[in-house]
């Protein structure tokens, strides 16, 4: 069952890819992208969500969220996925100066660093740094300023 799930979430996020770059989307096209890549790491297929990950960060080279927030996202969560919590780490520092700079609503992926981070630290047993990292999930504003 498991497989089937996976193969039509694969089918669908093709076509939303194709739907959106047929429409000139490209942002909305990296992000279907990036949540395919993710899904994929987390799934355990690291090798078909490294293959996305390239194909992103070489159609986005001079993009700083594709660069800084999304690729460092996709990698940790395969590290995660492979029991490599502190690379996964290391690997999310470079989204650091970047995850806090949106909104829920109007940036894609904004707060997943933030998660994978916590999510590395219980993986390494730092119970405190892992809380302060979901907390600034909570801190976080999820909608537009009035």
């Amino acid at each position: 069952m498991r497989g089937a799930q996976l193969a039509k979430a694969r089918l669908l996020t093709r076509r939303a890819i194709e739907s959106a770059e047929k429409a000139e989307e490209a942002e909305a096209a990296a992000v279907y992208q990036v949540e395919a890549a993710v899904r994929e790491a987390l799934a355990g297929d690291s090798e078909h969500a490294a293959r996305l990950a390239d194909d992103l960060g070489k159609r986005f080279p001079g993009n700083t969220v594709v660069q800084f927030n999304y690729l460092p996202t996709i990698h940790a969560a395969g590290l995660l996925r492979g029991n490599d919590a502190g690379k996964a780490t290391e690997v999310l520092a470079a989204a650091a100066p970047y995850e806090l700079g949106g909104i829920v609503e109007t940036f894609h992926f904004v707060l997943y660093p933030v998660y994978l981070r916590g999510e590395a630290y219980l993986a390494e047993k730092q119970g405190a740094s892992a809380a302060a990292e979901f907390q600034k999930i909570l801190d976080h504003p999820r909608r537009r300023p009035e």
